[in-house]
């Protein structure tokens, strides 16, 4: 089945199966078509393949939103459409390799289902191998038996958007054929002779005393594709363990992250402990070095003082010397 968009285009032309087998622009990257369009008007014409739009089909959006007549072109004759879808979108940088592969595994998908027989796609009676196709995508083989895989669970719009892996949806298609083996029910046991209560509330629905209980069907059963719904369920089941697990590993770092901060509060309480002991040994180291230059000063004042001393000593010792020897008395010159 090839794949559609969620997004429908309203107006003269649909999108071709085969545009719809390459992922669509995120509303931000079309928002931002719009505006450049609105200010340039359309710059590359829309290619119509089959009535329907090959190439161009966000542009062909854009001319609806923007009121503007879309320039439109036929693909030539003789042109392949796979060939020419593929070199317009199959080398986007943002593509991943399942949506490569997938977008060539779709492509295939359509040339097989009754497409243009003179395609790349191969025509029924020679359909491209595995290998042609893992060389065209860029992938390994098994990646693309994978993609096929998916595709036939009903994965295939799940894998061109980028929502699960190649392996992924292996996986999950794995799982839904063997949720959907029929299960070998044992013997039943030979019917019990009713009993009288029994046959009263038989008599009951029979008459239409009570009405009796529906019968459920399968949700299987209730689609087209059940294996598709089975298979998407089990996409959201594994989406949702994920994102619990994630959910359980943001609130541990959390947690770790609270304990880091209260660790770290810690340590600046000490770095701050710290800072203020270094202030007060760093204010002592000034009182005592400003204690040793007054230390240094005075020693300088004792010895400048004592050499003065000195000096007056010896002063007064000749001022004493010299009082002592004039209060001496003369001696008496004798006459003879």
């Amino acid at each position: 089945m090839v794949a559609t968009h969620s997004k429908h285009i309203s107006g003269e032309f649909k999108p071709h199966p085969l545009a719809l087998a390459f992922p669509s622009m995120n509303e931000q990257e079309f928002q931002e078509l719009i505006l450049d369009m609105k200010a340039h008007g359309q710059r590359d014409p829309i290619t119509l393949f089959e009535d329907m739009v090959l190439d161009g089909v966000h542009r062909y959006r854009a001319c609806l939103e923007l009121d503007l007549k879309p320039n439109t072109q036929n693909l030539d004759d003789g042109v392949d459409p796979i060939a020419y879808v593929k070199s317009k979108n199959l080398h986007r940088r943002h593509m991943t390799e399942t949506q490569r592969g997938a977008a060539i595994a779709l492509c295939a998908e359509w040339a097989q289902s009754g497409g243009n027989r003179h395609t790349s796609g191969g025509d029924p009676g020679h359909p491209l191998t595995v290998k042609e196709m893992a060389d065209a995508a860029q992938t390994s083989p098994r990646t693309i038996q994978r993609i096929k895989k998916g595709i036939d669970a009903g994965l295939g719009e799940d894998m061109r958007d980028g929502k699960v892996t190649a392996k992924k949806a292996a996986r999950l298609a794995k799982q839904v054929e063997e949720e959907r083996q029929p299960v070998i029910e044992a013997p039943s046991a030979p019917e019990a002779e009713p009993t009288p209560e029994a046959l009263m509330e038989t008599s009951k629905l029979s008459h239409g005393f009570e009405t009796p209980p529906p019968v459920l069907t399968p949700v299987s059963e209730l689609t087209e594709d059940g294996a598709s719904q089975e298979a998407r369920i089990k996409v959201f089941e594994e989406e949702n363990t994920e994102l619990k697990r994630k959910l359980e590993e943001a609130d541990s770092q959390v947690q770790a992250l609270h304990e880091e901060n209260e660790s770290l509060h810690r340590i600046l309480d000490t770095e701050d402990r710290m800072g203020a002991y270094e202030k007060e040994v760093a204010a002592a180291a000034a009182r005592a070095r400003k204690a040793e230059a007054e230390n240094k000063s005075l020693r300088s004042r004792v010895q400048y003082l004592q050499h003065y001393n000195k000096d007056y000593i010896k002063q007064i010792k000749k001022l004493e010397k010299k009082l002592k020897a004039e209060s001496e008395p003369q001696p008496t010159e004798v006459a003879i």
